[in-house]
């Protein structure tokens, strides 16, 4: 009988136990990070010119020189050059063609000292067409007027990584002269995160 005693005593503490229940302990713990949209080149290449000489291209510059401008009556002659820009955006982007002059102008000779009888027949400045094309739908095309600061510009689909091909042509003007001077302009092609 007192083996029965204690049985029933070890099952009676035991059934106060169940009675006790397990407190546990819970810790969200929240990670989070922001990635700020950029774009950059990685790489410039010239593809092909046209009646131009081409200088050293990076990613941050490149400069042409026109080698034969006009002909023997002083009529633009036409040139272009092609390059690519390796470019990586990890968001939406915008990309943009500015032009600082409005086209190649002669900032030496203003087109006022011309006799005024003869004006007509002279220009002292050389447009242009410059076109982006792109991966992620970028195309824009830009046409000089002598506008400085005009620019054109066009949005990507989503975030790419590709070439970007920038293009520039100069046609001929069989009808107009260009007078003596110094012509320059500044063709910026920019790719901003939305």
């Amino acid at each position: 009988m007192r083996k029965a005693l204690v049985s029933g005593a070890i099952l009676a503490s035991m059934a106060g136990v169940g009675a006790y229940v397990a407190l546990a302990a819970d810790q969200d713990i929240d990670v989070s990070a922001t990635v700020d949209g950029f774009c950059t080149y990685t790489n410039a290449s010239l593809v092909v010119t046209g009646n131009m000489t081409a200088g050293p291209i990076t990613t941050s510059s490149a400069s042409f020189t026109i080698d034969s401008p006009v002909n023997a009556l002083g009529q633009i002659n036409p040139a272009n050059f092609i390059i690519t820009l390796q470019t990586t955006c990890n968001k939406a982007a915008d990309a943009t063609l500015t032009t600082t002059n409005g086209g190649l102008k002669d900032t030496t000779v203003p087109i006022t000292t011309i006799d005024p009888g003869s004006a007509a027949a002279f220009r002292d400045l050389i447009n242009y067409t410059a076109t982006l094309n792109g991966p992620a739908g970028i195309f824009t095309t830009l046409n000089t007027n002598g506008t400085s600061g005009a620019s054109a510009s066009d949005a990507s689909t989503g975030a790419f990584t590709g070439n970007l091909s920038v293009s520039l042509t100069i046609v001929s003007t069989p009808t107009e002269i260009v007078t003596a001077g110094d012509y320059a302009d500044t063709l910026t092609v920019s790719v901003t995160p939305q």
